[in-house]
């Protein structure tokens, strides 16, 4: 293929589920697309992470906040990429006035269309305007990347007429290290434990989590598995968590905080008993993926995005229902037997199909060509 450079804006990225995507796909494409060349844009935040992760050059944008990272990205960003052959920007977003390059979104966000959207969470005035934001920008980008069919039909609703740029590029298989090791605030590891690997906004319904969980083994306490909250959860939520438990139980309650470390995620799927999601919206069950790439079961909400990656491979319950998730957790083997699933998309495939798309947008027009024209 031809050479190609490529901007990449990261400085939306924070190292939950979206950051760890956008990792994953950049190095995929710096080992095995050579005819790309990536400069990656990254904030104050993120920058060190980032360059520990990727051998490309990654360079630090001056930004202190979320508000100054959008003024930045529509004021300067389209001058920063000017010599660039495509503009990649994972963060939802895109310069919405001229640009000399194409334009490539990512959209991982889910809070920004469908029902999404409307959830009472993202009625605020602030995320109203990053939902017009986001909206402007898939009108904008000369070419928009999803991450599943689910988020895809989504903004095919709010967004009609998008046709062949509006693009599903699915998320691949994701790598766990061999061994892995328990997180150093699991110490002692629990002997039996249930794990959910999420942050608390407000969509991920923690509180569901943990009522299911209490209700599921408040009759023996004693012989209860321990809940293992990995992931940001304020002090102030975590004693709210601790007071939806009766007391016999809350010493069984673990909340680790964020865990990044790939080798901890590794060892909390393949101990726990099960991996289980209260929420109420996803774009990608990314951490369904992961968890069924070492035969962790699932114990997951019935929503579009879990259907679509793990089939009639685990135990759904209705979203806003604590009673039914409790009664799945009860009927969990006290040693279920661990049978991996494949998924037949590679980060390498995704590398691919993204570089592909990259092509298509940094191809120039022919003129008198009738598809060059939007």
């Amino acid at each position: 293929m031809t050479p190609i450079t490529v901007v990449v804006d990261v400085l939306s990225a924070h190292f939950g589920g979206g950051g760890a995507v956008i990792v994953q796909q950049l190095r995929a494409i710096e080992r095995t697309q050579p005819s790309v060349s990536l400069r990656v844009l990254a904030a104050p935040w993120n920058v060190d992470a980032l360059r520990d992760q990727l051998r490309s050059p990654v360079l630090t944008v001056p930004v202190t906040d979320g508000v100054t990272r959008v003024a930045w990205e529509q004021a300067v960003l389209p001058w920063r990429a000017r010599t660039a052959d495509v503009l990649y920007c994972p963060g939802n977003l895109v310069p919405l006035g001229p640009c000399p390059v194409p334009l490539v979104l990512l959209v991982q966000n889910p809070n920004l269309f469908g029902s999404g959207r409307d959830l009472p969470a993202n009625r605020r005035w602030y995320r109203r305007t990053r939902v017009a934001l986001a909206q402007a920008s898939v009108r904008r980008a000369d070419h928009v990347v999803v991450v599943s069919r689910t988020l895809r039909d989504d903004i095919a609703a709010d967004v009609p007429r998008l046709g062949p740029r509006l693009v599903v590029v699915p998320c691949g298989s994701p790598p766990l290290p061999v061994p892995g090791a328990p997180p150093p605030a699991l110490d002692p590891p629990p002997a039996s434990f249930v794990v959910s690997i999420a942050n608390d906004a407000p969509h991920k319904r923690l509180d569901d989590t943990v009522v299911g969980w209490a209700r599921a083994f408040s009759a023996d306490p004693d012989r209860a598995p321990a809940l293992v909250l990995a992931g940001v959860v304020t002090p102030e939520r975590r004693r709210h968590h601790a007071a939806l438990v009766d007391l016999r139980l809350r010493d069984r309650l673990v909340h680790l905080g964020p865990v990044t470390d790939r080798r901890e995620i590794a060892w909390l799927l393949r101990h726990a008993r099960a991996s289980v999601s209260s929420s109420a919206l996803e774009s990608f069950g990314l951490v369904t993926l992961e968890a069924g790439a070492v035969g962790c079961p699932l114990v997951i909400t019935d929503i579009p995005a879990h259907r679509e990656v793990a089939g009639d491979r685990a135990r759904f319950v209705p979203v806003g229902d604590p009673a039914a998730l409790a009664d799945a957790l009860r009927a969990l083997e006290p040693a279920p037997v661990r049978t991996p699933w494949p998924w037949p998309v590679s980060w390498d495939d995704h590398a691919a199909q993204l570089v592909d798309v990259f092509h298509v947008a940094a191809r120039p027009p022919v003129v008198g060509d009738p598809g060059s024209a939007r």
